[in-house]
Parts: structure tokens; C-alpha cells; sequence
């Protein structure tokens, strides 16, 4: 069993990198990202929509062979596996909360104060897009998987989208900014609210947040 601020599982001294996972292939698949601890396990790092029923931190067994890829602009490409079964849970439990958040930067600055903390928050809002599953499952541009900010989740449907394309939630960069968003936050009881009462008061003319729910 992981501890509340440590991964789900120790590595086996293998580098393999950043790779994405699909939750739930059979259900309604989440492809999110993770690192990869061997040739058969993902840790998940980006916070999983509450759907997938999985955690931030969890470990799950993936099949061997990618059936999908992601490419970023710069070049590198990452593959996409199936999750098989999940093989070490997490304790820590995954939030809800609607910000008002003025800019990016402020955003962005709970993320950091989360990851500092040892847990995680992430803007649903902007890192959430909706494909249909033919093209979840193909070879589809992505922004880097272990920059700041992690890749858009895939969130598959049936069908297609349609002449206007895929719909990501949000606004992404060059985008008009929307000040609500809404967050998925990975932390524990004890510290969940005080993360977000810091936040605030590091800037009270530009932060609020309401209608905190844990999730998963």
C-alpha cells in the first residue's frame, strides 16, 4: 500500500519514462498520463475524472502492447496502453472544487502550492478533451506529457465529433480566459481545505473557491 504522499508501489530502477494509460477500456476509457515503473506498470500522475473510479498514485497493470499513440509538437511520442487491472490502490482521495481564478498564473499557483505539498491539483477545465474512441485509440497530437502541465485527458464517446472537431473543455492558450474553473484536486481530509484557504490568502483579490466535493 503506498503512503498518503508517495506513490503506489516502488520502481523496479528502470528509466522507461512518461506514458499514457486508458482507464476503463471497456467503460467509458480515460486515457491519462503516468510513469512508467516497469515494461508492465504506470503510475498515474495526472488526477483522473471520477468516472474511471481511479486515484491519483495509483499503479495499474496495462497491456503490453500500445493501442494508441501521442505525439507532441516537438517530436517526441509517447504510446497509449490499456489498463488491465489496477495492482496498488491509493489513499488519497480525489476533490472537486470550483475556482475563481482571475488568471492563468493564479491557477496555476495552486497547482504548485498541491505538487509542493506532495500531492496535486489540476485545471479539469483545460486539461480535459472529449475524442470519440477511433480517434482516442490512433496516433493524435498532444502537448508534452512531463511538462508543467500534463496532456489533456482523452475522455472517449461513441462516434464521432463531427465537422467542428474534438471539444476540449476550457480555454487552452491563446484562448479567452474563463476565471471559473473547475478542479480536480488529489489530497488527503486533513488538507484539502487548508491548501485552498492558503491559496486564497496569498491573493484575495484574484482567488476564491466554493463547493469543495470529494469525488472518488
Amino acid at each position: 500500500m503506498p503512503g498518503e504522499g508517495g506513490p503506489a508501489g516502488e520502481p523496479a530502477g528502470m528509466e522507461l519514462g512518461s506514458a499514457a494509460v486508458r482507464l476503463s477500456p471497456e467503460g467509458e476509457a480515460e486515457v491519462v498520463w503516468g510513469r512508467r515503473l516497469d515494461p508492465a506498470r504506470i503510475e498515474v500522475l495526472s488526477i483522473p475524472l471520477p468516472s474511471s473510479g481511479r486515484r491519483w498514485g495509483e499503479v495499474v497493470l496495462h497491456d503490453g502492447v500500445p493501442h494508441g499513440e501521442r505525439v507532441t509538437a516537438a517530436g517526441p511520442s509517447y504510446p497509449v496502453f490499456d489498463e488491465i487491472e489496477l495492482w496498488a490502490p491509493s489513499p488519497v482521495p480525489t476533490w472537486v472544487v470550483l475556482l475563481e481564478a482571475a488568471t492563468e498564473a493564479d491557477r496555476d499557483a495552486l497547482e504548485r502550492l498541491a505538487a509542493d505539498a506532495g500531492f496535486a491539483a489540476e485545471d479539469w477545465s483545460s486539461s480535459v478533451r472529449l475524442l470519440c474512441r477511433t480517434c482516442s485509440e490512433s496516433r493524435m497530437p498532444s502537448d508534452e506529457g512531463d511538462g508543467e502541465h500534463l496532456d489533456p485527458h482523452d475522455h472517449s464517446e461513441p462516434g464521432h465529433p463531427g465537422p467542428l472537431g474534438h471539444r476540449t473543455a476550457g480555454s487552452g492558450s491563446g484562448s479567452l480566459w474563463v476565471p471559473e474553473r473547475e478542479c480536480g484536486i488529489a489530497a488527503p481530509p486533513g488538507l484539502v481545505r487548508g491548501l485552498l484557504d492558503g491559496w486564497v490568502a496569498d491573493s484575495p483579490d484574484t482567488r476564491e473557491w466554493r463547493d469543495l466535493e470529494e469525488v472518488c
